[in-house]
């Protein structure tokens, strides 16, 4: 089994949290060039193998030796680490990331600006943005218990709330309202993930419909290592 780390929003962190959130999808790294429904890892033309070359010859999650395939970003028991946006509030260690925790970081040192609600810090201190996130910091795992592969507006009602989609105000069904991110609502959990998706990887990109990765997972609100141990 592997372990990977991810990026994750301010808006998703909190989702995961709470447990609202126990879906994620990705943009497909190599785009198939034709609409048909394929199996996992057998994509034609494009595959890249674990050495970051394209070509055929190589399993990747699914696919046989002379099949072509666009690996996945994680397969079921993998292990995510979260990043998300981070800070260290502590005198020694403002300018320069430690390459391991050192032992006088306390917990409350390390700050996750998703949840943080200190006035002071959140108008003073430095951000970390979530790419420099080292293993160390992060706070959630997440267990992938299953990985699908499919158009993006393929999604379901029930998928959209499992991406952390919930229910904002409305009350008979047809005036429910639907929200993933502050500001912004929708008439069902389809169109609040949509809202979501284009806030995230730019406008129109729902709209484009591209192939995603569907990973599906089980949320440990713990550092990785602590939950390998």
């Amino acid at each position: 089994m592997t372990d990977h780390p991810m990026l994750f929003n301010a808006p998703m962190v909190r989702a995961l949290l709470e447990g609202r959130k126990t879906q994620t999808r990705r943009v497909m790294k190599g785009q198939p060039d034709f609409d048909g429904c394929p199996h996992i890892g057998t994509y034609h033309p494009t595959i890249v193998m674990r050495n970051g070359e394209e070509g055929p010859g190589e399993e990747v999650f699914g696919a046989t030796f002379d099949e072509w395939a666009i690996k996945a970003p994680a397969r079921p028991g993998d292990s995510i680490w979260v990043r998300e946006t981070w800070g260290l509030n502590h005198q020694d260690y403002m300018t320069e990331i430690p390459k391991a925790r050192p032992g006088d970081l306390l917990d409350y040192h390390l700050v996750h600006f998703a949840t943080e609600d200190d006035p002071e810090i959140l108008n003073e201190m430095p951000r970390r943005p979530s790419l420099h996130m080292p293993r160390w910091a992060s706070r959630l795992t997440l267990v992938v218990t299953d990985v699908r592969a499919q158009r993006l507006q393929e999604i379901s009602r029930a998928d959209a709330l499992a991406e952390g989609v919930q229910r904002v105000g409305g009350g008979a069904l047809r005036w429910e309202q639907y929200s993933a991110i502050d500001g912004q609502a929708a008439f069902s959990p389809e169109a609040a993930f949509a809202l979501l998706f284009n806030s995230i990887n730019g406008p129109d990109s729902w709209e484009a419909n591209p192939w995603v990765w569907a990973l599906t997972f089980e949320v440990q609100q713990r550092n990785i290592d602590e939950v390998a141990a």
